[in-house]
């Protein structure tokens, strides 16, 4: 399992890597990495079939497969890749330190919903509709989570927009 994990994340290091040595708009140098983001969830999802096979804690002080999965389902702008990849997260119940794979589900779904505002499965996400930036404030006193989000702009800057969304229905 350990060689596994070790896996995926290196998928996720190679991508962040070859990312920042590309030029061009920061959000559209990660639609050169599709295969890698492609193969990414599927180790994911070969790891989660071998891990549902054998006793699983439901917590870990460690990071193990939520990060990647986030980083996949918000990087990648390939409609099915970014579908796969919530589609675990929603199907398995884990919390890996901070990351639990409900709020995670949330957060990625809003942010997936906010960038594909008006387009078609499949349709190429925009430059001016990506989200580059994103920050979490848990407010457990009104089980609600508020979102961050940024969203750069060709002409540089950009600016913070935030909305709350409910985790009450993510209680078990």
């Amino acid at each position: 399992m350990a060689l596994a994990v070790l896996e995926l994340w290196s998928e996720i290091i190679y991508i962040k890597a070859a990312a920042d040595g590309l030029s061009g708009p920061s959000e559209m140098r990660f639609d050169a990495f599709h295969s890698h983001f492609h193969l990414a969830v599927e180790r994911a999802q070969r790891l989660l079939l071998g891990l549902s096979q054998s006793p699983l804690p439901t917590f870990s002080v460690g990071t193990g497969i939520i990060p990647p999965l986030f980083f996949c389902a918000f990087k990648c702008r390939d409609w099915w890749v970014r579908r796969e990849a919530l589609q675990l997260l929603r199907g398995w119940q884990r919390q890996e330190g901070i990351w639990s794979t409900p709020g995670t589900a949330l957060v990625l779904e809003r942010v997936s919903e906010l960038e594909s505002e008006g387009l078609c499965p499949g349709e190429q996400v925009p430059a001016a509709a990506r989200i580059d930036s994103i920050r979490v404030d848990i407010l457990p006193e009104d089980s609600t989570i508020r979102l961050w989000y940024r969203r750069l702009r060709l002409e540089g800057g950009g600016f913070w927009e935030s909305e709350l969304l409910s985790t009450a229905h993510l209680a078990h």
